[in-house]
């Protein structure tokens, strides 16, 4: 039982708690020197998504947004499942961030990406209380441009470019779409 546990990436939570107060402290410093493997970033982000479903859990209890059973059963099955959600956050994250990276640096290291998407996606812990989650967006995205600057080795303002590039594509895929289906869209 122990070890299967363990494979969810339970038992670690105090290791995973001492990176997140070391990042919180100096994120600069900590992704300048953060080599961490997969595996690693795996344990730390279902640990967040973990904290995440708690701290949820416990807002639902007093706000009673939803009933307790559904409540229980959703805290239940992701604190089981939440290595499923965290892999696919750090490989789609990486890839929005990976790929314009390197257009900047010559370091293209894909693990770089997924210690930048782990690290700042733990703030995202606080979006479940109603008025922190407009501050943890910006937060996330200020933590990123430190990120990509210290892990890819490129300047700040090229940082930034490289986190509005999805942004900018995901715009021109949807004009495009719209185009698509009403060509007139852009006249007036």
């Amino acid at each position: 039982m122990t070890n299967i546990l363990a494979s969810l990436g339970f038992g670690t939570e105090r290791e995973q708690w001492n990176k997140l107060v070391k990042f919180i402290k100096n994120p600069s410093q900590f992704f300048k020197r953060n080599s961490e493997d997969h595996k690693s970033l795996m344990n730390f982000t279902a640990f967040i998504i973990r904290a995440y479903l708690v701290l949820d859990f416990i807002l639902n209890l007093f706000t009673k947004e939803e009933t307790i059973g559904i409540s229980i059963f959703t805290l239940i099955v992701g604190l089981l499942l939440a290595k499923i959600p965290g892999f696919i956050a750090l490989v789609i994250g990486g890839l929005f961030i990976h790929l314009p990276a390197k257009l900047f640096s010559k370091k293209s290291n894909f693990i770089s990406a997924e210690r930048i998407v782990a690290y700042t996606g733990a703030f995202m812990v606080f979006s479940s209380i109603s008025y922190i989650y407009y501050i943890t967006i910006p937060l996330s995205l200020i933590l990123q441009i430190i990120g990509i600057s210290k892990q890819y080795k490129i300047s700040k303002t090229n940082s930034f470019v490289v986190i509005l590039i999805p942004y900018i594509i995901f715009l021109l895929l949807i004009l495009l779409i719209a185009y698509s289906y009403d060509p007139g869209i852009f006249s007036s």
